[in-house]
């Protein structure tokens, strides 16, 4: 058994004195040094000394033993080079799964359509995009909008109404994509309007 401060369950006589080997790390808990102390034959110094335990200090004890004995473990990372954080450019570096599989990124259909997204999907424009439309959707229409002739409106001057909703954002023809396509998405399932198909494609790839 190893008994440390750390533990989210209570330390209890009974599950400490059924174990044989028993291995305990810092503990401040009076009640639970004290069921310690008596299972494992501990001194009074002792009892005291687990308070004060340092990473990878402990104290052992098994049956063989009149009382328990003061180790220390080695810090093996430390001894071994072996870094507990990463830098975000190790992040990245490793990150490396969907390089060679940008298609398999595009989430609709509709992408495939989208020529400034042959190489995948840009995780951030689409984000962005989906949220431009979204905003451009509810100022321009309602669930019960029936009249194509405001998605020309609207379509028409797309560049302008993504720009005035952009902040330090850059617009390009793959925002531009994204905006359109979520746009046609929540207009085809959120409004009466009919759109095909091949208005989807049509409108898509000449971006």
């Amino acid at each position: 058994m190893i008994i440390a401060d750390q533990s989210p369950r209570k330390v209890t006589t009974d599950v400490v004195a059924l174990t044989d080997i028993k291995m305990a790390f810092r503990l401040v808990e009076a009640s639970d040094k004290e069921i310690l102390a008596n299972s494992a034959n501990m001194t009074e110094i002792q009892q005291q000394r687990l308070a004060k335990l340092k990473p990878g200090e402990a104290f052992l004890f098994f049956g063989k033993l009149d009382e328990p004995e003061e180790i220390k473990t080695e810090d093996y990372r430390l001894a071994n080079n072996i870094s507990i954080t990463l830098s975000d450019d190790g992040i990245k570096s490793l990150s490396t799964y969907w390089n060679d599989r940008k298609e398999n990124l595009r989430p609709y259909p509709e992408c495939a359509y989208c020529r400034s997204c042959t190489e995948g999907c840009d995780y951030g424009k689409r984000i962005l995009g989906r949220e431009i439309a979204r905003r451009i959707f509810r100022k321009k229409f309602k669930p019960d909008s029936a009249d194509s002739g405001v998605v020309k409106d609207v379509f028409r001057q797309m560049a302008t109404l993504i720009k005035q909703e952009l902040n330090d954002e850059e617009f390009d023809n793959h925002l531009l994509a994204c905006v359109e396509l979520h746009l046609l998405r929540r207009i085809r399932y959120g409004t009466k309007i009919k759109i095909s198909d091949a208005t989807v494609k049509t409108t898509i790839s000449k971006i």
